[in-house]
């Protein structure tokens, strides 16, 4: 009757060792769908501090009162929005991660909330990641809409990055050029409202200009021969024939230019089949120039750009995809 005994005690033994791994993954996977649900009518228990990093990036770091020491670290990279890391979706997305049990490092870009075209940050993007790397255990990184390119344009910038576990973008893009072209088409592309698109383009290209050295003229002219395309081929187009300066900023931010190979760091990427502001092809063709088998490309019919608004009665294979992918992403944490 021993060996019953000894079977029994091995049991019992697996059956613990599932329990401390479903709290380590499942649960706070589950955490972090629930807090996603429920953070905007009722803010969870965390506490948030800003910190001055990268060279004086202002940096919220959120996390939980009765997370362990030693925990992992998610930084999380806002898109074009003028309230940056103060916007209230990020806000709520790092309140989430912080009660899921992580510390989520979300910088201030000034770039991205000013609608800026500018290579600088890449190098600082890296710095922060380089003293996040200091900081915590096991990273990862959230690159959200627009702010995915020059996240992911800064971890290609290093050959490795010892303590990166995962990386997730959420309605990403993968050609800067291309994305403009998007912006400004879209429109007659996809019927979207791209009055604030192009403001926002000729803003940035006159700022550019300006600090570069362009005569008003060559500006005015650039502005008129950009408006004045057709397609997202004349957009690109327009890029090919802009001045040398000029294209080394527009490849410095697109994405698929740097992708690093051979890449081994689970990925996922994240995006609505029904985007409105960023096509869905943007994301699929990032995910395809890696060429790795650890890069997954997902779709998420519960997102609309870079929120879940859908209602939580959807049929469950809606939800399926995100959850598999937020499941995956914390695995790749523990």
């Amino acid at each position: 009757m021993a060996y019953r005994r000894f079977a029994w005690i091995g049991l019992g033994v697996v059956a613990y060792g599932l329990v401390l791994w479903g709290m380590r993954t499942v649960l706070p996977a589950l955490a972090l769908m629930w807090g996603l649900w429920s953070s905007a009518s009722a803010p969870l228990p965390v506490g948030v501090e800003t910190l001055s990093m990268a060279g004086g990036w202002a940096v919220d770091h959120w996390f939980s009162h009765t997370a362990p020491p030693g925990r992992p670290c998610v930084v999380v990279v806002h898109g074009l929005t003028p309230d940056g890391k103060d916007d209230p979706r990020l806000e709520d997305f790092a309140r989430a991660l912080a009660w899921s049990g992580l510390d989520a490092y979300v910088p201030h870009v000034p770039a991205l909330a000013e609608f800026r075209f500018d290579p600088q940050v890449v190098p600082q993007m890296k710095r922060l990641f380089q003293e996040v790397e200091g900081r915590c255990p096991a990273w990862a990184l959230v690159g959200i809409s627009v702010g995915a390119g020059p996240a992911l344009r800064a971890l290609g910038s290093e050959p490795s990055w010892p303590r990166l576990r995962a990386v997730a973008t959420v309605g990403a893009y993968a050609d800067a050029c291309r994305l403009m072209a998007v912006g400004l088409l879209g429109e007659r592309l996809y019927g979207w409202d791209t009055a604030s698109v192009r403001s926002a383009v000729r803003q940035a290209l006159e700022g550019w200009g300006r600090t570069h050295g362009w005569s008003e003229e060559t500006i005015r002219h650039q502005a008129e021969r950009l408006w004045a395309c057709q397609s997202v081929e004349e957009v690109s187009a327009w890029c090919r024939q802009t001045p040398p300066d000029f294209q080394a900023v527009l490849r410095e931010l697109s994405p698929i230019a740097h992708v690093i190979r051979p890449w081994n760091v689970p990925t996922w990427i994240l995006h609505s089949p029904a985007d409105p502001a960023i096509p869905i092809e943007e994301s699929r063709r990032l995910a395809q120039a890696w060429q790795s088998p650890t890069v997954r490309f997902v779709e998420v019919p519960v997102l609309t750009h870079v929120e879940t608004d859908t209602p939580l009665g959807r049929a469950w294979w809606a939800w399926k995809s995100l959850w598999d992918a937020t499941w995956g992403f914390y695995r790749a944490l523990d």
